[in-house]
């Protein structure tokens, strides 16, 4: 800081050159401009410019201003009247956001130079409304300096505390327009997902509740088909009888039979419609979960890996596929019941005959998919010394990482309708990592044979997948089946395939 008999001769000069009357306009401002140019040599810390960088800041001030929502903008017409209008601030917004008004409000001179640079800016303002011809604005302009000498000739530290002032609110209101744009912008966000989480969670219920209609529909025509065939015996063995009212009582019975026989057929056609149109729902709803939910899900865990917010939760989706998995069993269980109802009753055109294999396999290919799907990265490899900062790693270094089967309670020994388990058909298949994940999470057992007495060994030695051979001969060696309650085992079975850690 300059010292009090410094301040008090700079301002001499400078009124000094004011009050010569030989000088012109642009004489006088030249002298000003030098002053101010002698006033930081003796002080470098006042600056007549703001740093590139804060002057780039608040010039993009006034133009983001006029941006905002209109009931931010009458707070920013409240910051102005006559002593300081508005048009001024439209006008020398860039030139007024590039001064340092803080320090002109606690320095006279570099305030007094302030108002005079201001007045000079008012003057080529006014001179470029000449040129335009605009008698209106011209005259606004005069009124605007006129009112500016009045207030402030006196006492320029008053004008720059005002213009100090204005630039202030002005920043605040800007910021707290961006906040409310921003949570605007963050709540539509927000809702959007949680409308669609709903939606999806909509069609996972529809799937589950349809497959439970499936199971008690099939346990329906089971007992229907049941009474069928127990009046049907019961018709046979009263064939021989010869009295009128036996006969009698006999045709009455086989028209009720045959009634039950088309009632069987129309029921066995509705449940084979009833199924497709369950698996084109388990279809649609995998391809939502897989093509979409999940795809998002990785895109909020990288974001969330580069400092995003850790909106990466796995358990709704794992509840989904769950659900989803669960409804696919449910459907494999049913269709073998179905076929067992035919090999109890078929006929001519038998719906469940023409259908059973297609269901079979859409089925078969549709858990196949899901179950590949599941196989997900829950936690990004990161270096033990930075066990919050995934995906930077070094060459050379150990690194961990987590990985999580997304279907829980599920039991990877069940067997299909030919008593395949899922380690028969990842081995005839050659799926290394799939059989490497069954035998090392799941701890599945390596021997189960299916109904043509092959295990899982024998497909992969039949189709000639070599590392499947290797696995399984390595696994066999070591595997020591546990013999304990059924209870127990389903806890284990729950417990090791919810959260498979490798």
């Amino acid at each position: 800081m300059i010292g009090c008999e410094q301040e008090e001769w700079l301002l001499s000069c400078l009124l000094s050159v004011l009050s010569l009357s030989i000088y012109t306009q642009e004489e006088t401002i030249a002298n000003l401009l030098i002053i101010s140019g002698f006033e930081r040599l003796i002080n470098p810390a006042v600056p007549w410019y703001n740093t590139a960088s804060n002057s780039y800041t608040r010039m993009a001030q006034w133009y983001e201003l006029q941006q905002i929502d209109s009931k931010f903008l009458e707070q920013v017409h409240q910051l102005y009247d006559d002593s300081f209008p508005m048009e001024i601030r439209q006008y020398l917004a860039q030139w007024l956001e590039a001064q340092d008004w803080d320090h002109a409000s606690n320095n006279v001179s570099l305030a007094t130079i302030l108002l005079h640079g201001l007045l000079s800016q008012l003057d080529d303002q006014y001179s470029r409304f000449a040129l335009e011809s605009n008698f209106l604005l011209q005259h606004n302009i005069r009124k605007s300096k006129r009112n500016l000498q009045d207030h402030f000739q006196e006492d320029p530290v008053q004008m720059a505390m005002i213009i100090n002032n204005c630039l202030r609110e002005e920043s605040k209101i800007l910021a707290n327009a961006q906040l409310h744009t921003q949570n605007q912008v963050g709540s539509t966000q927000t809702t959007v997902m949680l409308d669609k989480q709903k939606e999806l969670d909509k069609k996972v219920t529809d799937v589950k509740n349809r497959a439970l209609e499936v199971e008690q529909d099939v346990k329906s025509l089971e007992d229907l088909q049941d009474e069928y065939d127990f009046k049907f015996k019961t018709v046979q063995s009263r064939e021989n009888e010869h009295n009128c009212l036996a006969q009698n009582e006999l045709k009455q019975e086989k028209i009720i039979l045959r009634n039950m026989y088309f009632s069987v057929g129309v029921k066995r056609k509705a449940i084979v419609q009833q199924v497709a149109e369950l698996l084109n729902a388990v279809e649609h709803t995998q391809k939502v979960l897989i093509n979409e939910e999940l795809v998002d899900w990785k895109r909020r865990q990288q974001i969330a890996c580069i400092g995003g917010p850790p909106n990466a939760c796995l358990d709704q989706l794992q509840n989904w596929f769950t659900y989803i998995a669960t409804s696919l069993q449910q459907v494999r269980q049913q269709l073998k019941k179905l076929e067992e109802l035919e090999q109890k009753l078929t006929y001519e055109h038998d719906p469940i005959s023409n259908n059973k294999q297609a269901l079979q396999d859409r089925t078969q290919s549709l858990f196949k998919q899901l179950i590949q799907s599941s196989f997900v990265v829950e936690r990004q490899p990161c270096m033990p010394t930075h066990p919050q900062r995934p995906l930077v790693l070094k060459t050379g270094v150990q690194f961990t990482v987590k990985l999580r089967f997304a279907l829980s309670a599920m039991d990877m020994e069940q067997r299909d309708y030919d008593s395949r388990t899922a380690l028969h058909v990842a081995s005839a298949e050659g799926h290394v990592e799939v059989v490497r994940f069954l035998i090392e999470a799941c701890k599945v057992n390596p021997f189960p044979k299916d109904r043509w007495n092959n295990t899982p060994m024998d497909e992969a030695m039949h189709f000639g997948h070599h590392d499947v051979v290797k696995l399984l001969q390595e696994y066999q060696n070591t595997y020591k089946p546990m013999e304990e309650p059924n209870s127990v085992k389903e806890d284990q079975t729950v417990q090791k395939n919810l959260d498979g850690l490798l």
